[in-house]
């Protein structure tokens, strides 16, 4: 992560500038997104993957470099991704994506309805033209042509059988296409969560690229939970959201390199 720090907060990384602060009150879903709009051209309320990409969980406070600042406390903060079953079925309330900033988990279960979360808006510069393909696969190697990053295709089984240091080093040894894979870092394995994948919503996850991936069950990254070893981060794709377990805790392990 990497960052220059002035009337907004620019990410060398992403090319996204931020709102320094958050709101200083929790609103709804809708008063977040007029609040960032009403903020001139070009501002918004992040995505959900835009909001992760600026989430650190490994500092033991707020889950976000110091430059960020909090108009009342770290804590729940909307992302504008609506939860896809919203479109598909009936769900009363609608929810919403958010992050909690405080402990650094995601998830789709906050009704739009509920002054429930804080607001950071979001400036998204000139778009660069991306890759007309998302993803490219060769030989049990995904290529996300909007990251760079290489993903074993496939997992380390269906089943959870491994402790997370179990994880890293399955992939460690992993040989495929030459090797030099490891275990992702959260924010890495949330870059391919799909929130509205083509077919079933589980798993979310492109399901031509990654066909085997199990639809309910936690993936580990090497991301710990703040400056605890005991704790680390995994991830369901059942709809992509995220939670600290213990390093004991049995998980699937996917490689990227």
């Amino acid at each position: 992560m990497s960052y220059t720090d002035g009337a907004t907060i620019s990410d060398r990384v992403t090319g996204l500038v931020w709102q320094k602060s958050t709101n200083a009150a929790t609103t709804t879903w809708q008063a977040a997104l007029d609040y960032c709009t009403g903020l001139g051209a070009g501002w918004s309320l992040p995505t959900r993957i835009e909001l992760t990409s600026i989430v650190d969980n490994t500092l033991a406070g707020a889950k976000s470099d110091p430059l960020f600042k909090y108009g009342s406390k770290a804590g729940w903060t909307w992302a504008s991704t609506p939860w896809v079953v919203n479109s598909r079925k009936v769900v009363d309330p609608p929810l919403s994506w958010f992050i909690n900033t405080s402990a650094g988990d995601s998830n789709n279960s906050l009704s739009q309805l509920d002054a429930s979360a804080y607001a950071r808006c979001v400036l998204v510069p000139a778009s660069q033209t991306l890759p007309a393909a998302h993803y490219s696969v060769d030989a049990g190697v995904v290529t996300d042509n909007y990251t760079g990053l290489d993903w074993q295709q496939d997992h380390s089984g269906s089943s959870p059988t491994l402790t997370q240091s179990d994880a890293a080093a399955y992939c460690q040894a992993l040989s495929l296409s030459g090797g030099s894979w490891r275990l992702p870092s959260l924010n890495e394995l949330a870059s391919i969560v799909d929130d509205v994948p083509t077919g079933n919503v589980s798993p979310a996850v492109d399901h031509v690229a990654f066909p085997t991936t199990s639809k309910d069950q936690w993936y580990w990254s090497a991301s710990r939970y703040g400056t605890s070893s005991a704790e680390l981060w995994q991830l369901s794709f059942l709809d992509g959201f995220t939670a600290h377990k213990p390093s004991a805790t049995l998980g699937i392990a996917r490689c990227v390199r």
